[in-house]
């Protein structure tokens, strides 16, 4: 993946997490506080009598989201009487809440559609751009001979490789370094001993350029077509394991 893309991606993933922390401080901080209270019916009131003194019990039911409740409680005031509604269970809650409301999730929703959209416009927009430059070197690109200095290996599964070289133009003693694009298989081989490899640039912008690395992937094809007659034939047992075996480090030792 194109490092560009790559700090994209790490980019919006920030925007994401500043997202989250700046939607929590609004629902922390800026949202008004109010009084929320259950209400609940009397349905009797009980009073009792202990060496004199008068003591009450007040029944009450209210609705749950399970159905409805059944309670006693003690505060009893003598202006309670039977049918009376009473508030029961008093706190201070948010008068908005961003995720009960569902406003939260729709928010960062709205956030990673638009952060995904622009990540994949970005790629579509720079596979177009890279795809028109490869075309366009192909076929006005300047062809220079640059000198190989070494062979890089990502040691990925599979291992990526990577041919590097330098290049020094006569005209002004400007160096340059050029990669090539990832090779699935090790292309030392393929480079028949010589350190120079051909590559096209844009004579009016030297950072445009590309490797070619057209006659290494030919004979890498000749290879994988030589190598998939020998396997048939080792499967049909004309050829021994042995055999096999030296003819696959023969022609592949190269990428392991």
């Amino acid at each position: 993946m194109d490092s560009s893309i790559k700090n994209t991606m790490i980019k919006s993933i920030s925007l994401i997490i500043v997202a989250i922390v700046l939607l929590g401080m609004i629902q922390k901080n800026l949202t008004e506080k109010v009084e929320v209270c259950i209400d609940a019916k009397i349905t009797d009131i009980i009073e009792t009598t202990n060496q004199g003194q008068k003591t009450y019990k007040v029944y009450i039911e209210y609705d749950t989201e399970t159905g409805v409740k059944e309670d006693v409680i003690d505060d009893y005031t003598d202006d309670m009487k039977e049918g009376d509604i009473i508030s029961i269970d008093c706190r201070m809650e948010n008068k908005y809440d961003l995720i009960a409301d569902g406003v939260l999730g729709t928010i960062l929703f709205m956030i990673l559609f638009w952060i995904l959209g622009i990540i994949g416009i970005i790629k579509v927009i720079y596979f177009i751009r890279k795809e028109r430059q490869e075309k366009y070197l192909k076929k006005e690109g300047y062809q220079v001979l640059a000198t190989i200095t070494h062979i890089n290996c990502k040691k990925t599964n599979p291992k990526k490789y990577y041919i590097q070289c330098h290049w020094t133009d006569q005209n002004n003693n400007q160096d340059y370094t050029f990669t090539s694009k990832e090779l699935l298989f090790n292309p030392t081989k393929y480079l028949n001993n010589s350190n120079v490899i051909p590559v096209r640039i844009n004579k009016k912008n030297k950072k445009q350029y590309q490797v070619d690395i057209e006659e290494i992937e030919q004979l890498r094809q000749k290879d994988l077509e030589e190598w998939e007659i020998i396997f048939r034939k080792f499967e049909r047992k004309e050829i021994s394991i042995e055999e096999y075996t030296e003819k696959r480090k023969e022609m592949f030792e190269e990428d392991y």
